[in-house]
Order: structure tokens, then C-alpha cells, then sequence
């Protein structure tokens, strides 16, 4: 045999007489987690969801039945307190602010009648486009138009209501009597 692979044969015998026994030794000793059966890592701790938390989560869209009935009762409680003898209102309507002068109230007046006028006219062409549909879906969506038209109509010709008399109180007292012409003896 050639010295060099003599050389090698040695160390490799060397090396494997050195490792065997550190193997042995390891294999012999049981390991650290067989030891500890009962100890199993703990989970991920979950968060609880309450109310409040889905309640964030909601967009204004998303609003549940309950919670409309609730929030529904809710207002018409605070309505009836606020004002005990009278019935409450829709959300809007409370919010008039009468003219402060004549001409502010003519022409408030004037683009009022033109807001009814045009809500008119939108809610006969959105009638009619529900009697032409045929399927149930379109109809739907119509009749939910046709309907937020009416109450926005409704409340619309409630402040014109509200602008007239405002301006019946605005002008002056003596200009309506002379507007009228004097009885005849």
C-alpha cells in the first residue's frame, strides 16, 4: 500500500473509534422532550368577539333588523320626550331656518316650488317606468325610488308650507290691506 492511503485508513479508523463512543453515548440517554410528555405547547389564545366589537365592524349599510327596531324605538322615545304633545318627526325636518327677510323668503320659496315640481315629475316618470318592467327585481328598485321621491316630496312641500307662512308673517301688515281693494258701501 502506497503511505498516503495508509495515512488515510488510519485517521478515518482514529475518527470513527473517537466518534463511536460519543453515539453510543448519546443514543443511551433519552432525550430531553420524551421526558416531558405532559408539557404540550400552548395554543394561540383567541379573542373573544363580543357585540361592540361586530357593532365596529359594521358599515352603516349593514345595519341589522334588531337593530333597526331598536334604534327606531329608541328615536321615537327621545321624540316623545322632547316634545310630549306632539308627533314625532322624520330626521330633517326639524331643521328649518325661516328667512329673514322678504326677498329671502320669495326666493326660497321659488326654488322650493321648483324642488316639488321636479320631485313631481321624477316620481310620475319612475311610475311609469315601474309599470313597463318586467321582472320583479327591476319593480323593486323601482317601487324603493318611487317611495324615498314620495317622502323627500313630502317634506319638500312641508317646508314650502313653512316658507309661505313665513313670508304671509314677513310682510308687512299694512301693504295686504292695501293690496286689497276697499269694500263698496
Amino acid at each position: 500500500m502506497k503511505p498516503f492511503s495508509l495515512l488515510r485508513v488510519i485517521a478515518t479508523a482514529a475518527l470513527a473509534a473517537g466518534l463511536f463512543p460519543a453515539l453510543w453515548a448519546q443514543s443511551s440517554q433519552p432525550t430531553a422532550p420524551a421526558q416531558r410528555p405532559a408539557e404540550k405547547p400552548k395554543p394561540k389564545a383567541r379573542k373573544v368577539w363580543t357585540n361592540d366589537d361586530l357593532a365596529a365592524l359594521r358599515r352603516p349599510g349593514e345595519v341589522t333588523e334588531p337593530q333597526k327596531s331598536a334604534e327606531s324605538v329608541e328615536h321615537e322615545k327621545t321624540a316623545q320626550t322632547a316634545r310630549p304633545g306632539q308627533a314625532a318627526e322624520p330626521d330633517g325636518v326639524n331643521d328649518f331656518v325661516p328667512p329673514r327677510s322678504v326677498e329671502e323668503a320669495e326666493v326660497r320659496l321659488h326654488d322650493k316650488r321648483l324642488e316639488v315640481a321636479s320631485a313631481a315629475e321624477a316620481i310620475r316618470q319612475l311610475r311609469l317606468e315601474y309599470f313597463a318592467a318586467q321582472d320583479d327585481m327591476t319593480r323593486g328598485l323601482l317601487r324603493r325610488r318611487v317611495e324615498r321621491l314620495a317622502r323627500d316630496h313630502a317634506a319638500a312641500e312641508q317646508e314650502m308650507k313653512k316658507l309661505e307662512a313665513a313670508l304671509a308673517e314677513l310682510k308687512p301688515k299694512g301693504s295686504a290691506s292695501q293690496a286689497a281693494p276697499p269694500p263698496r258701501p
